[in-house]
């Protein structure tokens, strides 16, 4: 992690990502347990474009797929920056008068792409900003590393938004 973040703002993007990290344990232990999870269910709900991450070959019939796709790529990102077969993941830095709370740069490929994101310093500091949406644009960004693409003239999904 860039070492500019303040102890405050370490402490936040450690919640972001232990959140989004809860998230992707919660969705496996749902569908071991119950056959399926809440997260499948709402994106199943929402999906409204095929959103399949540039790097998968076949259409995705509905949300439920795409959740088990997403899910199943952000496992080989999460195995392969923790077996070191990916540069290390860095936590880059970037003060901003814009409304971006965290930038993935597009990736294609979950094998061999790190999960380094920029997060705006000013943005994650503001008391205005829930955890929901902080904790959502983390997820957003990793979704960016992992293949995902806004839909051809939209800049924003359901899925992705």
């Amino acid at each position: 992690m860039d070492t500019r973040f303040t102890t405050a703002q370490v402490n936040t993007i450690r919640s972001m990502i232990g959140n989004v990290l809860g998230f992707w344990r919660d969705h496996y232990q749902q569908v071991d347990e119950q056959g399926s999870s809440r997260y499948q269910s709402y994106v199943n709900k929402y999906a409204k474009f095929n959103l399949a991450p540039d790097w998968f070959e076949e259409k995705l019939a509905n949300g439920r797929a795409v959740a088990s796709v997403q899910m199943d790529g952000f496992t080989t990102q999460i195995a392969a920056n923790g077996f070191n077969r990916t540069a290390k993941a860095y936590i880059m830095y970037e003060k901003s008068d814009s409304n971006f709370i965290v930038k993935g740069v597009n990736a294609s490929n979950p094998e061999t792409n790190s999960l380094s994101v920029t997060i705006n310093a000013t943005t994650i500091s503001k008391t205005t900003i829930g955890t929901t949406n902080k904790v959502g644009a983390l997820q957003h960004a990793w979704l960016h590393r992992e293949g995902y693409r806004h839909p051809a003239g939209k800049y924003t999904s359901y899925f992705a938004g």
